[in-house]
């Protein structure tokens, strides 16, 4: 627009800004070239300090001196910053194409004969490369919303046996479309959902076998079909999935597996691998098995940070990301744990798991339940068989699970932190506990003595509850509400009652405990204020009742049988069968379980995996 005063923005193939120039209005002159009449127009030349214009016939331009003295003075100090050179004496010609979508033209800077000296090499201008193609969703990724109300009741979908080793992950496209499992055979298979409701199949549609080495961990790359898989060689490899269909139909075509890019260390084993974007990059943050944890940015094709982990610590073992990307917990083989502040890439405070084993796993903690915080995690640790949620900035234990074995309550593990490792290495803070005055064993010889230990976790969005699994081969429900509702989702005998559940509110130290008891036909118990109901531990007060559900005002939250009809029968031996031949295979997992995941189509569904090599499907 003629005398207008504009302010543009050289702007590359990647959508970011590279250089802003500022173009003022052009001296109106009755003299003026038809080029150079309009600011802004193809062929304008203007000062480099945004001052003058086009210079009009028949009469002398500015002189230098005047034409810097009227430039604005961030500009000439912003054109020394990019370019590394004051500013020029000569214009610079602009050559401004016809305005159109931002990131589908290319605003270049040509320098005059004068200026080319300073401007140096135009390849300095252009922008970096646009992010690798990772796949694009069919749809919108899916919020978990038809999880809320899901309750899986342990009836099994389809049973899956193709990997030859443990299996160690499995994770879901966004849009439900498939998922994919890793395992220690060195593959990773894709599994088309659509199969699991019509035209039924066990085999996979795609394998990947192109890294070798055994699969550690795997994680879908945010809103796309690729996935990023780490291996115990050291190496991350990022392929995408080319799927061709529509959802409505059911059909698709599988073409194969492209990989994206490879990453390779030589600082042991990957342990585990995550993908999230934050602002313009797309970042696969991995952690090696020697305290170091990395991100590459596949947009710039370069490695954005390193965080390193102190070796008195321990080997690195597993790390959670904040679904905000605020902040990374990092565990150790010692028990420790680092929260790591994304923003500056800095150690927050490190602590030591009371359990003081290996942290088997760490996942943000994402039920709605009263009181939860986007600061929260679950932790799985050796030396505590259970599960603890853990608030990350006090930091302390807010809830925790745990399995019980005998109907007689063991001593309650600790549920305070320790310390950060001393500057001196491995010293005393390895020693066992010491058992209290009067007790037979210490909580923590017995948690390590028991089977109830959980290295599958599960924390879905906006639910009230979370799922576990672990080495006992069952699958089960916490319900934070209402504890007496939770139940094993699988791996109970038929020939067995179910087991029992109760909460109470440990009052010492601030954290409230779910707790199994045996599968044993005893009445539930029912009492009033101050009577101890059984499996309580020694000196909390307990309180049951048929309700089910919190109490106010009392330690004990939830007591009782789930259901009724079960709790205070004798078991039911099981039917004699009239097949002959050998009995039928057991739909439970016969082996510990690594990893579960909930999928919402076709329809809300369970996948678990185990050390068998096989993968389950449950609705």
């Amino acid at each position: 627009e003629e005398g207008a005063d504009y302010m543009g923005k050289i702007i590359g193939t990647g959508n970011i800004p590279i250089h802003t120039v500022r173009i003022p209005p052009a001296p109106s002159h009755p003299d003026a070239t038809p080029g150079g009449s309009s600011s802004g127009g193809p062929g304008a030349t203007i000062g480099p300090g945004g001052q003058g214009g086009a210079t009009p016939q028949g009469q002398a331009g500015p002189s230098t001196s005047s034409r810097n003295a009227g430039a604005p003075e961030p500009i000439l100090e912003r054109f020394e910053e990019f370019f590394g050179s004051p500013a020029p004496q000569q214009p610079i010609t602009l050559k401004l194409p016809r305005p159109g979508p931002i990131g589908f033209h290319t605003y270049e800077v040509v320098p005059s004969a004068s200026a080319s000296s300073v401007l140096g090499s135009r390849s300095s201008l252009i922008a970096p490369p646009l992010p690798p193609d990772l796949g694009i969703l069919e749809g919108p990724a899916l919020s978990g919303d038809s999880l809320r109300d899901f309750r899986p009741k342990g009836i099994l979908v389809t049973h899956l046996h193709e990997h030859r080793g443990p299996v160690s992950a499995v994770v879901v496209s966004a849009d439900n479309l498939f998922f994919a499992t890793g395992s220690y055979d060195g593959t990773v298979k894709i599994w088309d959902s659509q199969r699991l409701e019509k035209n039924v199949t066990n085999r996979s549609r795609l394998t990947y076998s192109s890294q070798g080495g055994r699969i550690t961990s795997l994680s879908m790359c945010r809103n796309s079909h690729s996935v990023a898989a780490a291996s115990d060689n050291g190496t991350v490899h990022v392929f995408k999935i080319e799927c061709v269909g529509k959802r409505d139909s059911g059909v698709h075509r599988y073409n194969g597996i492209a990989t994206v890019k490879t990453m390779s260390r030589t600082e042991g084993a990957i342990v585990q691998v995550d993908h999230f974007e934050r602002g313009v990059q797309s970042l696969v943050v991995y952690g090696s098995e020697r305290g170091k944890v990395h991100a590459w940015d596949l947009r710039a094709r370069e490695e954005a940070w390193v965080m390193h982990n102190t070796p008195n610590q321990g080997l690195l073992t597993c790390m959670a990301v904040d679904p905000a990307h605020n902040w990374i917990l990092t565990g150790s083989s010692r028990g420790y744990l680092t929260c790591w502040d994304l923003r500056f890439n800095i150690p927050l405070f490190t602590w030591r798991h009371p359990g003081r084993g290996r942290i088997y796993k760490a996942i943000p903690f994402r039920a709605n339940v009263q009181g939860a915080k986007d600061s929260w995690v679950m932790i799985s640790a050796k030396g505590w068989d259970g599960v603890t949620v853990w608030d990350l900035q006090s930091p302390a234990c807010k809830q925790a699970f745990r399995v019980l074995n005998t109907e007689e309550s063991p001593p309650m593990p600790s549920t305070i932190p320790l310390g950060p490792p001393s500057d001196l290495g491995y010293g005393l803070e390895d020693t066992p506990v010491v058992a209290a005055a009067g007790d037979a064993q210490s909580g923590a010889q017995f948690m390590a003595d028991s089977s109830g230990e959980m290295r599958a976790l599960l924390s879905p969005a906006g639910t009230s509850y979370i799922l576990t699994g672990g080495a006992d081969k069952k699958v089960r429900l916490w319900d934070l509400n209402s504890p007496v509702a939770s139940y094993v989702v699988t791996g109970t005998r038929p020939d067995h009652t179910r087991p029992r559940y109760g909460a109470f509110s440990n009052l010492a130290e601030g954290a409230t405990v779910y707790q199994e008891y045996p599968d044993v036909a005893t009445p539930a118990p029912s009492g009033g204020d101050g009577v101890s109901a059984p499996g309580a531990p020694p000196g909390l007060n307990a309180f049951g009742g048929s309700g089910g559900g919190f109490m106010s005002g009392s330690a004990l939250l939830g007591f009782g049988a789930a259901p009724a009809a079960s709790a205070n029968q004798p078991p039911v031996p099981a039917k004699a069968s009239k097949h002959r031949g050998p009995p039928a295979p057991s739909p439970n997992h016969q082996e510990a379980i690594t990893d579960i995941k909930l999928i919402e189509l076709p329809h809300p569904m369970l996948i678990s995996c185990s050390r068998d090599g096989v993968v389950k499907v449950w609705k």
